[in-house]
């Protein structure tokens, strides 16, 4: 299913104009150090400038049901015009308009439009037993959305201590016959 870009986009402040490397410091868990890196919403069309991060969400309001996730990538024609969307998941119990990042790797202006299908997202089944639904805070999301600041976490222990109790463990399917139910059937 192919998405498309809305009617805003916001860029990074620190542009090309900075390159290589900016003094300003970003604090994940800090909103006001979030919140100071992005301009304020423009609307489109618009030229992205070269060696230029920006932040646009789609029209479209994606809904993945439970056992399924969405891989969302960018299309080809903008990857080839110098483009680059770090992979999205949109994982199951997901509803909500997605923001995403686009970065301007080439030398050249682009030029982007309102409506413009940029990115696809490709649904995939899930492994049955998986049952975590998606509950983070970018939930019902609507239009563009700045990144959140994450929760505080606890300090990492001493040096030379290691954790003794883990949250959980992930095993990992080595071959077809280890997925519950012999994996997924695929013919053609």
């Amino acid at each position: 299913m192919d998405l498309h870009i809305d009617k805003y986009i916001v860029f990074d402040k620190n542009t090309s104009a900075v390159l290589p490397f900016s003094a300003v410091l970003v604090d994940p868990r800090s909103q006001q150090s979030i919140d100071a890196i992005f301009t304020e919403p423009i609307p489109l069309p618009v030229y992205v400038p070269p060696h230029t991060r920006c932040l646009l969400s789609t029209t479209e309001v994606l809904d993945v049901p439970e056992g399924a996730a969405g891989f969302v990538t960018l299309r080809s024609t903008f990857a080839r015009l110098g483009f680059i969307s770090p992979p999205t998941v949109a994982d199951p119990g997901f509803r909500g308009q997605l923001t995403m990042e686009l970065f301007n790797a080439s030398n050249h202006k682009i030029h982007l439009q309102p409506n413009e299908k940029v990115w696809s997202v490709i649904l995939v089944q899930l492994v049955p037993g998986y049952e975590d639904m998606y509950k983070g805070r970018y939930q019902v999301q609507k239009g563009l959305t700045l990144p959140k600041a994450l929760e505080p976490i606890d300090p990492l222990p001493s040096r030379g201590a290691y954790r003794q109790d883990p949250k959980e463990s992930i095993s990992i399917p080595r071959t077809r016959a280890d997925l519950p139910g012999g994996g997924l059937d695929v013919r053609r």
